[in-house]
């Protein structure tokens, strides 16, 4: 639940920012999830 909760923070902090296209997302998404985990979410899903 928490998870959703700063997800959807994150997700209004980018649209007051300017982020308005989806691919606009997926590459920030990308950023957080390579700096978190060191693999972009397509990565990951190879790997799984």
């Amino acid at each position: 639940m928490r998870s959703i909760a700063i997800g959807d923070e994150l997700t209004d902090e980018w649209q007051k920012r300017g982020i308005k296209e989806k691919i606009e997302y997926s590459i920030l998404t990308a950023e957080i999830s390579k700096a978190t985990f060191d693999m972009t979410p397509s990565e990951y899903k190879k790997y799984k």
